[in-house]
């Protein structure tokens, strides 16, 4: 039996550089947690 699980990957190239796009990554990956996204 295969595993059914939505998922999903987000890459970015600059997260060692803080500079306020993580949140956007992480508002990016709350709206796919939502719809059933691990």
């Amino acid at each position: 039996m295969k595993n059914k699980s939505k998922r999903i990957a987000l890459y970015d190239p600059y997260l060692s550089t803080l500079g306020g796009g993580e949140k956007h990554i992480l508002s990016i990956l709350d709206v796919f947690a939502e719809q059933g996204y691990e």
